[in-house]
């Protein structure tokens, strides 16, 4: 099993060119995979890739992206763990992806996973020659419809052969020209690649069960339909559309959505129906898109502006589900929830909190008659508490104690251990000792709600994120808000050429005139001396195969850097320029 670890730090790791030495290196060590869940991350893995024994960078395979389901958890670190098989002609590794982020209830990490699939083929592999489509009487050979090329112009193709596959089509005929290559060095693992070829194909592919128009009320309704069906003769369609079924981009008015069938050789077909939308929901104030860049080994965080809510309507709009948590209903601006599993106090305001909520605070007979006829027969906690001080009973949400039904002769502090205050089936007011009993929980409207995408503050990796909000009250207002968040990479990649360019493995390179780096070999502190400091913008020491060892962010025309921890052997210098470049010196530590 190989394990690595990704966080929040500049980080450069590298895939050795011989797969059977394929090795990450652990950066930080995760907590025990443990915790009640709340916090565990929103992981999507990168795609299932196919690639060349040449790659060199562990950025090619993409990083996954995360987000969290509160901003109260804690700043997600994402691992992996590769379970390798080495096969005859291939590597094939199923990477197991796990997104931690601290639980505060717990004190636990709370983790997801997902998978990916990635196959690493040899270095020389055949290119195939385009697809075609011909006439009855053309020529079919490999002269006329040319050869595979190689992968790398370095590659010795030892030998070349093909073999036709034909089946017949419906007043057509098709060759698959399967190509098969073998190369010096790979020894009884071929390469193999296939060719299209259709003959005498003029019949356009046909669509079926074409959708009826379609009818919303709102730019915020999300439009579905069932998707048609595309048939050809020779069963190469591509079906693509101008808009997807359960889209919600449609602008206020009718739009035509055009359904196109392609085949092989071009012969098209379509369908269309209208998609009408009466009113625009959109929020007045819901941001532009918003692009930025990143180093796609670090995850950043991005901020927005949240949409508000303007209205005047005091009724709540429905309450969430909330798992553990039966919603009871609403009342004076609030949605009220009890809870399914019994708490101690302390845990019970801090579950509330967040939850976005508090444990309830009530503030009149009609509030207090409503939680009563909804506890169904249960004693529960309500947030009155005189912890604090004796005597001095205050709400946790910081509401004045306007109203109290304590039940009879009390609070009476029995035992001088009475600081908290339980709700009993009847209404009343009891003052009781810290024990584990369910709670109401209460949590204002929530009139603007998010609804997709990772939550702000979220440090995310470089992806295309849609944030998506629903604004919205009981009185009938129903808005939405979406934007997309682009992050592209600064590409800062690292590969054996680059590193081979600055180092000679049997000798210290002499500095460029940029910056110096003395004394080399080094036994405690390498002082790095730079001419235009201010150009800098971090200072990384890492191992000669590319794990992060310490860094700084701090930069000065001279700057010490104690190595007195690092292991003897020889390690790189990483200085990172602002403008995006990055130059490397070799060290000697003895």
């Amino acid at each position: 099993m190989t394990k690595f670890h990704l966080t929040g730090v500049a980080l450069l790791c590298l895939i050795s060119t011989h797969i059977s030495a394929l090795e990450f290196h652990n950066i930080l060590s995760l907590k025990p995979l443990t915790g009640s869940g709340a916090c565990a991350p929103f992981i999507t893995c990168p795609p299932d890739i196919t690639i060349d024994s040449g790659i060199t960078n562990i950025n090619v395979v993409g990083l996954p992206s995360t987000s969290l389901p509160s901003r109260e958890c804690g700043t997600p670190s994402v691992s992996f763990i590769d379970d390798t098989e080495i096969r005859l002609c291939n590597t094939e590794i199923t990477r197991l992806w796990t997104a931690s982020s601290l639980n505060p209830i717990t004190g636990n990490p709370d983790v997801s996973q997902c998978r990916q699939n990635i196959v690493i083929t040899p270095l020389c592999n055949l290119i195939c020659p385009a697809n075609a489509c011909v006439d009855i009487a053309d020529d079919t050979s490999p002269n006329i419809l040319g050869q595979p090329t190689v992968s790398l112009s370095s590659c010795d193709l030892i030998q070349l052969d093909f073999e036709d596959i034909r089946s017949n089509c419906i007043d057509a005929e098709r060759i698959n020209r399967v190509w098969t290559g073998y190369f010096s060095g790979q020894g009884d693992c071929p390469s193999t690649c296939i060719q299209n070829i259709i003959i005498g194909d003029n019949t356009a592919p046909t669509i079926t069960d074409c959708p009826e128009n379609v009818t919303v009320n709102s730019t915020c309704d999300n439009v579905n339909w069932n998707e048609p069906f595309a048939f050809d003769n020779c069963r190469n369609t591509t079906l693509t559309a101008n808009f997807t079924s359960g889209s919600s981009d449609f602008e206020v008015g009718s739009t035509i959505v055009t359904y196109s069938a392609f085949d092989l050789c071009g012969n098209a077909s379509s369908c269309e129906f209208v998609v009408s939308v009466l009113t625009d929901g959109t929020h007045p104030e819901c941001p532009d898109d918003i692009n930025v860049e990143a180093n796609d080994i670090n995850p950043i965080e991005v901020t927005w502006d949240v949409p508000t809510y303007n209205g005047t309507c005091t009724e709540c709009p429905e309450g969430r589900h909330i798992d553990g948590y039966n919603l009871i209903g609403s009342i004076n601006g609030s949605n009220y929830y009890v809870s399914r599993t019994t708490f101690y106090y302390e845990d019970a305001t801090r579950a509330a909190n967040r939850l976005g909520g508090h444990v309830a605070s009530i503030t009149s007979e009609e509030e207090n008659n409503f939680i009563a006829d909804n506890i169904n027969s249960h004693s529960v906690y309500i947030g009155l508490t005189d912890e604090d001080r004796e005597g001095k009973f205050m709400w946790d949400s910081g509401e004045s104690l306007s109203y109290e039904n304590w039940f009879y002769n009390q609070p009476n502090n029995h035992n001088n251990n009475q600081d908290f205050v339980q709700m009993m089936p009847t209404g009343l007011w009891n003052d009781i000792e810290n024990k584990k009993l369910c709670y109401v929980l209460e949590v204002p409207c929530e009139n603007v709600r998010q609804v997709g995408g990772p939550t702000l503050g979220n440090p995310l990796f470089p992806g295309t994120y849609t944030i998506s909000y629903i604004i919205e009250d009981g009185c009938g207002l129903s808005q939405c808000c979406s934007f997309d968040v682009n992050i592209s990479n600064k590409d800062h990649r690292v590969n054996s050429q680059d590193i081979g360019g600055n180092i000679d493995r049997e000798r210290v390179l002499d500095s460029d005139d940029d910056y110096k780096l003395y004394p080399n070999p080094v036994s405690d502190y390498l002082t790095v001396e730079l001419r235009d400091f201010e150009e800098i913008k971090y200072i990384g020491i890492v191992t000669i195969d590319g794990r992060l060892l310490s860094g700084t962010n701090e930069i000065n025309a001279i700057n010490k850097i104690s190595i007195e921890n690092l292991t003897s052997g020889i390690h790189l210098v990483a200085i990172h320029y602002h403008r995006g470049a990055i130059k490397y010196e070799k060290i000697i530590k003895i």
